[in-house]
């Protein structure tokens, strides 16, 4: 099963969709010294793993202890200081026995709406008669109890809210339009380039917004669920499933 990493290692070699990446690597102590270093606040996440879990934000605090705000794989909330080798021996526990698990570090990225209101938008994309399509588009965005560590799932207790909502509170009446055009174009090309390495007709992207508006791709969900669209608008849920009929007739006949 592709992960993070690899989704990351495909995107970047499309010049279409590199440019929307956040900067990333495998995990290793020295990698996550220097991306410390380079961009100060900084995830690390679990290369396979979904729902908030095994997600951390790191800082540092001084040299060699880090600020460590997340949810371990098991999902037990973390917010502590820990020494680089410590917070190694958390994410690799078995490490001894010869066992590695694999970590991706990413550039933490300030969104549109300011350091304490991290959002990701979640575009569903489905391929339809050979056409990449976004049926809708919902957004998790950070409360209270989320804003420190800036993991936005809503299993770990981020607001579920409309892109229109989010729009019309951090966009300019003039810039609602071109930015959903280029977060749907950008949605299309990186399934276009995901396509040949999956055997998937649909998508749901995790994007967020940085500071110039430009759509940034967090990480995308093989299988992403869509009750959430079904809260916030029953049309847009009706739309996939009506999609997902056309796909599962067009399975059968090709």
């Amino acid at each position: 099963m592709a992960g993070k990493l690899e989704q990351y290692e495909w995107l970047s070699k499309n010049p279409e969709t590199s440019f929307h990446l956040p900067d990333s690597s495998k995990y290793s102590k020295a990698e996550l010294s220097r991306y410390v270093k380079k961009y100060h606040s900084v995830f690390v996440k679990r290369d396979l793993s979904g729902q908030g879990r095994g997600v951390y934000r790191v800082t540092e605090r001084k040299q060699g202890v880090y600020r460590i705000n997340g949810y371990t794989f098991s999902g037990q909330l973390l917010k502590e200081d820990m020494s680089a080798s410590a917070f190694h021996q958390l994410l690799q526990p078995f490490e001894r026995l010869g066992r590695e698990d694999k970590y991706i570090i990413q550039q933490a990225v300030e969104s549109a709406a300011g350091p304490t209101t991290p959002f990701v938008i979640r575009s569903h994309v489905q391929r339809v008669n050979g056409i990449w399509e976004v049926p809708g588009h919902i957004v998790s965005i950070g409360v209270e109890n989320t804003k420190e560590n800036a993991i936005v799932n809503n299993c770990r207790g981020a607001q579920v809210i409309s892109v229109e909502a989010l729009f019309e509170q951090y966009l300019q009446e003039d810039q609602r339009v071109k930015v959903l055009d280029q977060l749907e174009d950008v949605c299309k090309k990186a399934c276009q380039s995901l396509e040949p390495h999956y055997d998937s007709k649909e998508f749901g992207l995790d994007i967020t917004l940085n500071q110039q508006l430009i759509p940034i791709i967090i990480e995308v969900n093989k299988n992403a669920g869509i009750a959430s669209f079904h809260t916030i608008d029953a049309s847009m849920w009706k739309r996939i499933m009506e999609n997902r009929r056309k796909i599962k007739k067009e399975s059968t006949t090709e």
